[in-house]
Parts: C-alpha cells; sequence; structure tokens
C-alpha cells in the first residue's frame, strides 16, 4: 500500500511540473511571436527610403511609404 501511495505522489509531482513548464513554453513562444511583430511594425515605421542623392540623407520626407499600386502596374502572365 506504502508503495502505490509513493508512485502516486511522484506521478504527481512529475506531472504538475511537466504541465508548469510547457504552460511557461508556451507563454515564452507567445511573447516572443508578439514582440517580433511589434519590432517588425515599429521598424517599418521609421524606415528610411532607399535610394537617396546624397549620402547619409534620405531624399523625400524621410519615412518610406510605397506608392498604391495602380491598374496599369501590375504585371501577369499572359
Amino acid at each position: 500500500m506504502i508503495r502505490k501511495a509513493q508512485i502516486t505522489l511522484e506521478f504527481t509531482l512529475i506531472f504538475v511540473i511537466i504541465i508548469v513548464l510547457i504552460s511557461g513554453l508556451f507563454t515564452f513562444w507567445k511573447w516572443s511571436s508578439d514582440n517580433i511583430v511589434k519590432r517588425q511594425v515599429r521598424y517599418n515605421q521609421t524606415r528610411l527610403q532607399a535610394g537617396s542623392n546624397t549620402p547619409g540623407e534620405p531624399s523625400g520626407s524621410g519615412v518610406f511609404e510605397a506608392s498604391p499600386i495602380q491598374e496599369n502596374q501590375l504585371y501577369m502572365l499572359r
């Protein structure tokens, strides 16, 4: 009887530890994913336009904003 109680106690302890570790892994995974998205948004908002005329200084307003694609600019395989 004592042997079965010890096995049950050890299984419960290990099971709880594994659940906590898996929960921590998923929490870290979600935090990491959210952090990458936030960093990319900030990067895109502060990115300078490529192809400036003078070294070190961007041309135009300084923040890159692509112009919308017009219908006549679309290239489709025909």
